[in-house]
């Protein structure tokens, strides 16, 4: 006994953008929606990633601290100066987060901290990623041409059976 399949456009359609988002007259209604509901890749990204919910709180809460570090240190323009005539002072209006046992001003050390931490993992991650394409494209140059002394063992002949060099 055969069962009825039903077959429906599930999946966006594959192919690159259309020119224009309107309709097009000979186009079905099923193809219009199909090329209406096109996404390129960063798009789809970016459509998944809005959905998540942790995503977004934590996209907005590190936007938040780049913003405090950078803008506010424009607003909140005081140095991390020892000053020995302010220790220990609560929080108050002059110092928003207090001072510490040496007099410094404890917002403008955080704002400093933030920026300086922000740097270092920014540059920490452009060095994996320069040193990981590297290595890659390093080790792809090397792989990719197979070497007589690699041709004569039985578990390349079996994974190359293409690689006459040593035969």
């Amino acid at each position: 006994m055969s069962q009825a399949y039903d077959v429906t456009l599930t999946e966006e359609p594959i192919g690159g953008p259309l020119p224009s988002e309107s309709p097009q007259a000979g186009l079905s209604l099923r193809d219009a929606q199909a090329a209406k509901q096109y996404r390129s890749l960063w798009g789809n990204a970016w459509r998944q990633f809005r959905l998540h919910r942790l995503a977004m709180i934590g996209l907005i809460f590190l936007t938040f601290l780049t913003l405090a570090c950078y803008v506010g240190a424009l607003i909140y323009p005081r140095g991390i100066e020892p000053d020995m005539m302010a220790t220990f002072i609560n929080p108050s209006a002059k110092y928003p987060f207090g001072t510490d046992p040496i007099g410094r001003d404890i917002l403008a050390c955080i704002l400093w901290g933030g920026r300086i931490s922000l740097a270092v993992g920014l540059l920490a991650a452009l060095v994996a990623i320069s040193l990981g394409t590297l290595i890659g494209a390093t080790a792809d140059s090397w792989v990719a041409r197979p070497t007589a002394s690699s041709c004569g063992s039985p578990i390349s002949s079996s994974a190359c059976p293409s690689c006459h060099c040593c035969c």
